[in-house]
C-alpha cells in the first residue's frame, strides 16, 4: 500500500511542478520577449529569430527557476491532500507521513540531477548562442571568438588585433597581438605585449613589448618597449561582451579557463566560486523538496495553504538573496570560493532539520 501511496504522490507532484515551472517559463517567455521589442525592431530581427534568442535563455532559467518551483508544486501537493484530509486516512491505515513523503525527497533529487544535468550540457550551449545573438545581431559588435578565449578584431584601417585573454575583474587584458596591413593587405607592423590595460579616449597602455616594423626593401627592425601607448578604437565593455562568461562554458571548460588564468599569473577567485556554485546550486531543489514537504504536513499549518505558500515563497527568494550575495563576497575575495558557494544550501539545512523534528506529526 505505500508504494501506491507514493506513486500517487509522486506523480500529482511531478504535475504541479511542470504546470509551475510551465507557467514560469512561458511569463519569463511573454515578458522577455516584450521588453525587448524595441530592441529587435531596431536591430531588424525577424520575430523568429527574436523569438530564438529569448527561447535560448530558458535553459539556464529553468535552472534557476528549478528550487522555487519544486518548492511550490511539493506544498501545492502535499497542502492539498492534507486540506483533503488525504494524509490523516493513510496515517490511520499505518502508513506514516515520513514514509509517504519519501517520494517527494526522491523526487527532489532527481529534479537536481537533471539540473546537474542541464546545467552542464544544454544551458552553456544556449546561453552563449544567445549571448551571440545580443552581441552580433543587436548591438552590432563586430568582435569574434575562438573557444571562447581568444579574441580577433578587424578595424576599419585594416588592423588586425588578437587578445588572449581579457580580465573583467580589472578590465586588463593579456596576450595582446596588434597586426597593422597596408593598402596591399602585407604586414608592415606587429606588436606584441604581454599585458595591456584601457587609459580611455581610445588609447590603451600596453606592457612588456616587442614591436616589429617589416618593409619589403629592409630587414625586420624589432624594438622593445616596457610600455607602449597605442590608439586602438576598443572599449572593456566592448570585449566584456564578447568573450564567454562563467555561465556559458561547460565546468570542464570553465576548470581548463580557471588553470588558463591562474597560469597568466591572475586571480581566478571569481571563476573558481563560479565553478563551486555551477556544481552545488542544483542541489538547491532537493533541498526545497525537503523543506516544501515540511512546512506542507506540519500540524499546525494544516489547512493554511496560503500561509505555506506564502513562507514557502519568501524561504525561496531569501535563499536567493543570500545565495546571490555569498557568491558576489567570493567574487571579491572576501570568502574562499567553497564556502561562497555552499553557504546559502548549509544555512538551510538548519532549517529543513527544523520543520521535520517541529511537525508535530
Amino acid at each position: 500500500m505505500i508504494h501506491r501511496f507514493q506513486r500517487h504522490l509522486v506523480s500529482e507532484l511531478l504535475k504541479q511542478i511542470l504546470t509551475v515551472m510551465g507557467a514560469v517559463v512561458m511569463m519569463f517567455v511573454l515578458v522577455d520577449y516584450l521588453s525587448r521589442l524595441d530592441d529587435f525592431i531596431g536591430a531588424g530581427m525577424s520575430a523568429c529569430r527574436a523569438g530564438q534568442y529569448v527561447l535560448f535563455k530558458v535553459p539556464a532559467m529553468v535552472v534557476l527557476l528549478a528550487p522555487v518551483c519544486t518548492l511550490v508544486g511539493t506544498v501545492l501537493t502535499v497542502g492539498l491532500m492534507s486540506r483533503r484530509n488525504e494524509l490523516v486516512i493513510m496515517e490511520s491505515g499505518g502508513v506514516s507521513v515520513m514514509e509517504i513523503l519519501k517520494g517527494a525527497i526522491g523526487l527532489g533529487a532527481v529534479i537536481s540531477l537533471c539540473m546537474m544535468l542541464v546545467s552542464e550540457t544544454l544551458s552553456p550551449w544556449a546561453t552563449y548562442q544567445a549571448n551571440l545573438i545580443r552581441r552580433i545581431e543587436i548591438k552590432k559588435k563586430g568582435l569574434k571568438t575562438t573557444r571562447g578565449e581568444n579574441i580577433w578584431r578587424k578595424s576599419g584601417d585594416g588592423s588586425i588585433l588578437h587578445i588572449a585573454l581579457y580580465h573583467p575583474k580589472d578590465s586588463s587584458v593579456s596576450g595582446v597581438s596588434l597586426f597593422t596591413l597596408n593598402d596591399a593587405y602585407q604586414l608592415v607592423r606587429r606588436v606584441d605585449a604581454a599585458r595591456g590595460t584601457h587609459l580611455g579616449n581610445g588609447k590603451w597602455a600596453f606592457e612588456r613589448v616587442l614591436e616589429q616594423q617589416l618593409s619589403p626593401d629592409r630587414p625586420v627592425k624589432t624594438i622593445t618597449h616596457d610600455q607602449l601607448v597605442v590608439d586602438i578604437d576598443l572599449v572593456p565593455d566592448d570585449l566584456h561582451h564578447a568573450v564567454k562568461t562563467s555561465q556559458d562554458m561547460r565546468l570542464s571548460e570553465l576548470r581548463q579557463y580557471i588553470r588558463r588564468v591562474e597560469k597568466e599569473g591572475y586571480d581566478a577567485s571569481g571563476y573558481i566560486t563560479d565553478w563551486y556554485a555551477r556544481l552545488l546550486f542544483p542541489l538547491a531543489s532537493l533541498l526545497m523538496a525537503i523543506i516544501g514537504a515540511g512546512i506542507a504536513v506540519r500540524r499546525d499549518w494544516a489547512g493554511r495553504l496560503p500561509l505555506t505558500l506564502t513562507l514557502g515563497l519568501g524561504m525561496t527568494f531569501t535563499f536567493w538573496i543570500l545565495h546571490s550575495l555569498f557568491v558576489s563576497m567570493g567574487h571579491g575575495g572576501v570568502l574562499p570560493a567553497i564556502p561562497a558557494a555552499a553557504a546559502g544550501l548549509v544555512l538551510y539545512i538548519p532549517i529543513s532539520v527544523w520543520l521535520w523534528v517541529t511537525q508535530g506529526r
